[in-house]
């Protein structure tokens, strides 16, 4: 019988069965600002994506990068902000999405006049490697986290 779907995989069953995740836990990461979960990504057992969570309180910024062969999507979740693209930054607010190419540089921020945290959810394809290399997370071509990591 299958594991509950909530409940702690290895990284096989997740990538055999799927998994429903919380997008507030999950392996953290804090190398370009704010507070981001890796939620959905192959440390966890999803292959092909790599999907994350970035908590900016006011004044935080996610700073804008760049992604060599990898798309992202970032969805403001809730609260309201600042995207980066291309060249500048644009007022968004909860439901805005942003799309960056690979090779675009994009980024997010929290400007320091808001009263709210910004969540924004986003989803690379392929999975950003650099970021869990940055992280720590893959190693030598290895993935280093456990379920258990994520608090």
């Amino acid at each position: 019988m299958a594991k509950d779907a909530r409940a702690d995989k290895a990284p096989e069953e997740v990538s055999r069965e799927g998994a429903i995740l919380n997008i507030f836990q999950g392996a953290e990461f804090k190398a370009y600002g704010g507070h981001m979960r890796f939620v959905c990504w192959p440390g966890l057992g999803a292959r092909e994506v790599g999907t994350h969570c970035v908590i900016l309180q006011p004044g935080e910024a996610f700073a804008p990068h760049v992604h060599a062969i990898s798309c992202d999507v970032v969805l403001v979740f809730r609260g309201q902000g600042q995207f980066f693209l291309g060249d500048r930054w644009y007022d968004v607010q909860e439901g805005d999405l942003l799309y960056a190419p690979p090779g675009v540089m994009h980024g997010t921020r929290n400007p320091a006049t808001n009263s709210e945290p910004m969540i924004c959810v986003g989803t690379g394809v392929p999975p950003q490697l650099e970021l869990y290399e940055k992280g720590g997370y893959l190693q030598n071509g290895r993935f280093t986290y456990t379920p258990s990591d994520k608090r």
